[in-house]
């Protein structure tokens, strides 16, 4: 990356917009030097960290394809060389609007930005892991991309599982026979009894459970399900009516 001052051609608006759930950024290419050799200026706008800006040739994103080959699968196509160097107006807008394209699949393939190369391409600071992090805490249900140290972190996981109790099922055997755990996690979905099978049987999780979710009510166990205190929780809806029949 660099800083130009040389002139600027007008801006070409070539941008892709992409992320995983509970995670947004936009690629922009607005402009690009004239003078030879031409420079494209990239600007990534995200919901998780501050803007960032950098400035590459051609041939930058020529090596960098080189060094993802084997670090990232399915690896987009990178736009062609030019055997005859042509430096056309027409020709420089389409290649700025390809190489957007072509970051926008790429950082679809490593959404959180793991791969060092990639990460100072694009100019981006914080770590792989505070990137996922702030994601975690946006979208509990992210911990499906959490690093096994992310998921032994129980301040991180009990955040997560406050915003998204499903996301309970991403998670250790050991931590799903944690109770506190539990707790939390069918205080905000119910549905997430079904990944604690130690606790289909305690009647204070189980309740809990279905009053946040009647339909969590499948998962109780069997000789639970006819207790009075567990049927008033779920207030006997239609939906409670249903998972009854389909448990017996």
């Amino acid at each position: 990356a660099r800083q130009a001052h040389g002139r600027r051609a007008p801006p070409v608006m070539a941008q892709g917009v992409g992320g995983p759930s509970g995670v947004s950024w936009v690629v922009e290419i607005p402009s690009r030097t004239k003078e030879k050799p031409v420079y494209y200026r990239l600007e990534i706008r995200d919901d998780l960290f501050k803007d960032t800006f950098a400035e590459h040739r051609y041939n930058d994103f020529v090596e960098l394809h080189g060094k993802l080959k084997d670090s990232i699968k399915d690896l987009p196509q990178l736009p062609p060389k030019s055997w005859m160097r042509s430096r056309t107006s027409n020709f420089l807008d389409q290649r700025t609007e390809q190489l957007a394209e072509y970051l926008t699949t790429l950082m679809a393939r490593d959404p959180f930005f793991a791969n060092p190369d990639l990460r100072e391409f694009l100019a981006v600071k914080a770590a792989d892991a505070d990137i996922l992090r702030a994601a975690i805490l946006r979208n509990g249900m992210l911990l499906a991309h959490a690093t096994p140290e992310q998921k032994a972190n129980r301040e991180l996981v009990l955040a997560a599982l406050k915003q998204n109790g499903l996301a309970l099922q991403f998670l250790s055997e050991e931590m799903q026979a944690d109770r506190e755990i539990v707790q939390v996690a069918v205080n905000r979905s119910g549905g997430a009894l079904q990944w604690a099978p130690n606790f289909q049987t305690d009647k204070e999780i189980c309740m809990a459970a279905v009053s946040r979710s009647p339909l969590a009510f499948r998962y109780v166990d069997e000789d639970l399900q006819q207790d009075e205190e567990i049927l008033k929780a779920a207030a006997a809806t239609p939906a409670t009516t249903r998972a009854r029949r389909s448990a017996t």
